[in-house]
């Protein structure tokens, strides 16, 4: 290789961009056709974001190189971050051309196609990428992600159930399946055996004999201070981190000592607030072996994971153990289906008595709820609607809710995963008993083809598709939340509910109506209506589900008190309390700790 290339590389490899920008390009005046400084320096600006100049020089190195398909993966990533969505499908394309056998070209033309709108030809992409790679787990699992995104869970699931045939032994795709098997109706039953056997399979391959099993050295002392470590990849612009911070922030640190391990690569203003509440660990980069070494030499004496099976999770960790107790709390519905985690954080409604038989884990139950939420600092004020503004100015506004000059607006911004055709009719029917409304769905991934499914569904049942508003992605926390503002009433999704969501929507003073079910995921926002006062908001039953929401859209006096008083309902609300909530996380935690020092 050229020296000067090597010098340049040294540079790269050292963070010192300027030095290795100068060298490349003294390289490509002397002769601009030299492909490996092109791409060399394509993939210098690419790293610090300069996206325009990287989609240059990588475009003339895969114009040097046509054969190359690295060369045009690389072009193909930078067109799509740039948005230059036909450059970006060309190039995938002749990714895919040249190296028939990967998955990676595969993937990018779908999702191009995917953001185009074009979903039928991202499914064709993807179906090409699993026969293309049909031992290659990612690319199932990729392609389910794709399809529940697009709120075709079922699709997913066959998708994923077609890897599991070929590849039993593969976690992942067990993973994926549990996961997506959350938004359907399976059964509890079903629900459980499934995690079960996810659970069996990590810990196969980590097991070891009794003789080599880790012994702690942590005095057995009950009541001296614990130390207490959240393991997550949340600890950022989450919507997790809302529940996490104000726990963490209000542990008693003469009885708790908190640990922070950062499982994400990237740190966001969130992460600051963590740095500053806990000793805190970035552990992204640390394999199993390194991050449990970390925790065992922090002396940590309970181990709290905080995603279950979702992103940036790391229950591998816990066979062999980091911790003499290990928990699961806070991200995933369900329990995690492996034995070395020994207590799942619930409450009394989210598990209620006989919920064990369906938990690999001891259920620890705290008083109350089992979340305390902290609100986003830089949330608006909540703000009427422009049909409660109109119908405030009406003598007897109870009879005259059809003679607004604007409809009442039901909302739903959970996930479209979350919204499964049998919560969508029963959401048609609402609308049919309130004639003068209409419905907000908002979801990550919206195009005609999206609607088209879900238009279709509320064809069936009766209402037209102009009764369906939809909003794509809005990329900030506070325009996310002024949304609101257009809503009215907003609707659960079931079985799965919303938690965040749910929050969210009473903060910006827009009352919530639930739909309680018989396991976890269909009982948080049972739990979390229970500890804002608002048990009158939960039905159980799809028909009593019908009749609260219709009852609270024609009741307008009502309607419109909620919407005034119910942030400061909330404020003042067992659910915004984090100090008695940690004093009370904090007791349960204790009450494990004194079990385990009496089993010595």
């Amino acid at each position: 290789m050229n020296p000067q290339l090597q010098q340049a590389i040294a540079h790269l490899n050292a963070n010192e961009h300027e030095p290795a920008k100068a060298i490349l390009r003294r390289v490509l005046q002397k002769n601009p056709r030299d492909a490996e400084a092109n791409k060399l320096l394509g993939m210098l600006h690419a790293g610090i974001d300069e996206n325009d100049h990287a989609a240059l020089y990588l475009q003339r190195a895969a114009a040097l190189a046509p054969n190359d398909p690295l060369l045009h993966f690389m072009h193909a990533n930078v067109l799509l971050i740039l948005k230059k969505d036909k450059d970006a499908l060309a190039a995938y394309r002749n990714v895919s051309r040249l190296a028939p056998s990967h998955f990676d070209g595969y993937d990018g033309q779908a999702k191009v196609l995917l953001r185009m709108g074009r979903h039928d030809e991202a499914v064709a992409a993807y179906e090409s990428g699993i026969a293309a790679t049909p031992d290659d787990p990612a690319s199932y699992r990729t392609y389910a992600l794709a399809l529940s995104t697009m709120g075709r869970v079922d699709d997913a699931i066959a998708v994923l159930r077609r890897g599991i045939a070929r590849l039993p032994q593969d976690p992942g795709l067990r993973e994926s399946l549990c996961y997506q098997l959350n938004f359907t109706e399976a059964t509890t039953q079903e629900l459980f055996e499934q995690h079960r056997q996810l659970g069996e399979l990590v810990s196969r391959a980590t097991i070891m004999p009794h003789d080599r099993a880790p012994v702690f050295a942590n005095s057995r002392d009950p009541d001296r201070p614990l130390r207490v470590g959240f393991l997550s990849g949340d600890f950022c612009n989450h919507a997790c981190a809302l529940f996490m911070q104000g726990l963490i922030a209000n542990l008693d640190r003469a009885r708790v000592q908190p640990y922070c391990y950062y499982l994400r690569a990237t740190e966001e203003a969130a992460t600051q607030t963590f740095k500053q509440l806990a000793p805190f660990r970035p552990a992204a980069h640390l394999s199993d072996d390194d991050l449990r070494a970390q925790i065992r030499a922090d002396q940590v004496d309970i181990l709290i994971d905080t995603a279950g099976w979702t992103e940036h999770q790391r229950l591998s960790l816990f066979t062999p153990r980091a911790a003499p107790l290990q928990m699961t709390w806070l991200g995933y519905p369900n329990t995690t289906g492996i034995p070395a985690v020994d207590y799942r954080i619930v409450d009394a409604i989210t598990d209620p008595p006989g919920a064990e038989a369906f938990a690999t884990e001891k259920l620890l139950r705290v008083p109350g709820c089992f979340l305390s939420f902290t609100p986003t600092s830089t949330a608006p004020e909540p703000k009427l609607s422009p049909f409660l503004v109109s119908t405030s100015q009406i003598p007897n506004p109870k009879s005259e809710i059809s003679s607004s000059p604007l409809p009442l607006t039901f909302g739903s911004f959970n996930r479209l995963s979350k919204v499964r055709p049998a919560i969508t009719r029963t959401w048609a029917r609402i609308l049919a008993r309130v004639p003068n409304s209409r419905l907000f769905l908002k979801s990550n991934l919206i195009s005609a083809d999206v609607k088209a499914q879900y238009n279709a569904i509320f064809q069936e049942e009766g209402i037209v598709p102009d009764r369906i508003l939809w909003s794509s992605y809005i990329p900030t926390t506070e325009s996310h939340l002024a949304a609101y503002h257009q809503v009215d009433l907003a609707l659960d999704s079931f079985p799965y509910h919303g938690t965040t969501t749910t929050c969210e929507a009473t903060w910006m003073g827009v009352p919530v109506i639930t739909l309680a079910g018989d396991h976890h995921r269909s009982r948080v926002g049972a739990s979390l209506l229970t500890a804002l006062g608002l048990q009158s908001h939960i039905a159980h039953t799809h028909e009593q589900y019908i009749e609260l929401a219709v009852n609270l859209a024609t009741d307008l006096p009502r309607l419109l008190d909620l919407h005034i008083t119910l942030r400061a309902r909330m404020a003042a609300s067992p659910l915004c309390d984090t100090r008695t909530y940690a004093a009370n996380f904090e007791a349960a935690l204790r009450q494990t700790w004194r079990t385990w020092c009496s089993q010595a």
